[in-house]
């Protein structure tokens, strides 16, 4: 996977984060969820999981340097 350059002028927000971190999924997945089936677009996923993955996001946030 190709590495992500930080840029330090740019602040993400969470929800951007996250969708950041969604992608990279995507990309290190080949596309697939954990059940080897396509994943769906962000934006067709329940609530809940978007949730999901802003917390996530947000927790590496706060143990990153």
């Amino acid at each position: 996977m190709r590495a992500i350059k930080r840029r330090a002028d740019v602040e993400l927000s969470p929800l951007e984060l996250a969708q950041v971190a969604y992608a990279a999924y995507g990309v290190a997945s080949d596309r697939k969820n954990y059940q080897g089936l396509p994943m769906p677009e962000w934006d067709d996923l329940p609530e809940s999981i978007q949730q999901a993955w802003v917390s996530a996001a947000l927790a590496v946030r706060c143990v990153s340097v």
